[in-house]
């Protein structure tokens, strides 16, 4: 390729093939350092996804409120939470308590 060619436009066959050629034949620090940024850059946005999934047990509510109103509720509910959003879980399970008891007074009559 020389000047001329380059200028005008006018590549020949031989010269775009090498060029593919020598996009190919890089030097492998030119490719591993671009590279290496996109794996960090995956990583990091899959543990901060990761870090933002919340899940409740079978046996848990859930309730995701987002500035201050109720955006999702439920029993073992899985979302993904955002910096806005405010999660509160609390067990889903009902208790029922039964007492009964036998009070007399001094004269002992029951109560």
């Amino acid at each position: 390729m020389n000047l001329k060619e380059l200028v005008t436009g006018k590549l020949s066959r031989a010269g775009i093939l090498c060029g593919i050629a020598a996009a190919f034949l890089l030097p492998p620090k030119a490719i591993a350092i671009p590279f290496g940024l996109l794996v960090l850059a995956l990583v990091a946005g899959g543990l901060y996804l990761k870090s933002r999934w919340v899940e409740s047990e079978p046996n848990e509510w859930m309730i995701v409120l987002r500035n201050g109103k109720l955006a999702k509720s439920g029993i073992g509910l899985r979302s993904l939470v955002f910096p806005n959003e405010t999660v509160v879980k609390f067990p889903s399970a009902i208790q029922r308590v039964e007492f009964s008891a036998k009070n007399v007074t001094r004269e002992m009559q029951g109560v």
